[in-house]
């Protein structure tokens, strides 16, 4: 036999139960809630759009830029010497490799062992070092993205 206390908590179930799940299956507190979408909320357009695909902060974009643009001026200068349009050289020179040594005569010793089986004029291939040095140096290569 049950007790009143024991009927009372089975019945409190029955009700718990009752009034969470609907027929649909949704709970109560889910059919209370209202979802706002995009379409309803109000429009504020003084705020900047943002874009969700946006990987880097404005900063960061910026370091990778400057990078790109120093790799595309070597790659333009290497071109020239080579007097080539396709990048059909053997020299690789890395701008990371090059603003991570320490001293700068090292910077342009490095730089000469590249660019020592060059076919152009040994002139013309120091004007090329001394470009990419100034190139590095004002710019202010940044750290490793």
């Amino acid at each position: 036999m049950f007790s009143i206390h024991q009927c009372k908590w089975i019945e409190g179930m029955n009700l718990s139960k009752e009034t969470n799940e609907h027929s649909d299956g949704f709970s109560q507190k889910s059919v209370n809630r209202e979802v706002v979408f995009a379409t309803d909320a109000p429009s504020d357009h003084s705020k900047r759009k943002r874009y969700l695909t946006a990987k880097y902060d404005r900063r960061t974009r910026q370091k990778i830029s400057e990078k790109i643009k120093i790799e595309n001026f070597v790659f333009d200068q290497l071109r020239a010497l080579y007097s080539t349009e396709i990048d059909d050289y053997d020299c690789d020179i890395d701008v990371d490799e090059i603003s991570d040594l320490e001293t700068n005569e090292e910077k342009i010793r490095v730089l000469k062992e590249k660019l020592k089986s060059c076919p152009a004029r040994p002139e013309e291939i120091e004007v090329l070092i001394l470009k990419i040095f100034i190139q590095v140096h004002l710019r202010r290569m940044p750290e490793k993205c």
